[in-house]
């Protein structure tokens, strides 16, 4: 992850410099320096455009979120809580009061809750969880696959997901915030085949 950070700074500033060599060699006084970190490489992009769906993450009417960002900051904070603990992730849930995702990690015997920065990319805290189940177990690994079969059934912004079980089958209970179209909604995927049906 550090490798694919370095690789992006260092192709954007490798950009910047080429489109200064064939810029006025004048300075514009009016125009800011730009300083190219891995938080703001991305930003250097064209936006993307921000759906009718976007989200306010926090629910009290503030900065609205375009969704399919959200959803990758869900998937980074992921990746970063395995990177940290050396496990798979067991679940995810976005703690919108404090900004922040909290993630599951099966690591060796025991489950690890790491939280993690909004944007997916800072660990802000770490806490054991206890030991390992069985379930825990099975689960490990299949997190972002669950989710990317809820999100590929349904439109929305992530909340939490987690291994459930019901009438004695594992079940990845997925729920998403539906936005402007409505209320949350429960997306039901089968552990085994990863078929993704909208609870309720």
């Amino acid at each position: 992850m550090l490798l694919r950070r370095t690789a992006l700074a260092i192709t954007v500033t490798v950009a910047l410099a080429a489109s200064a060599c064939a810029a006025d060699p004048e300075p514009v006084a009016s125009e800011p320096a730009l300083e190219v970190t891995p938080s703001t490489a991305a930003s250097t992009e064209a936006p993307s455009p921000v759906p009718t769906d976007a989200v306010d993450p926090a629910g009290g009417g503030g900065t609205q979120i375009n969704v399919d960002e959200l959803n990758a900051w869900a998937l980074a904070a992921i990746a970063t809580a395995e990177e940290s603990a050396g496990g798979a992730a067991l679940k995810i849930d976005d703690d919108n009061d404090d900004q922040v995702w909290e993630v599951d990690v099966l690591s060796g015997d025991k489950v690890v809750e790491i939280t993690v920065d909004r944007e997916g990319l800072t660990i802000v805290d770490t806490q054991d969880d206890g030991a390992a189940d069985e379930d825990d177990r099975a689960a490990a690994g299949d997190l972002v696959k669950a989710i990317n079969a809820a999100l590929a059934s349904t439109p929305g912004a992530l909340d939490n997901a987690e291994l459930d079980e019901e009438d004695g089958a594992a079940v990845w209970k997925v729920e998403l915030d539906r936005t402007n179209a409505g209320d949350d909604v429960e997306i039901r995927v089968d552990a085994s085949t990863f078929q993704a049906t909208v609870d309720g």
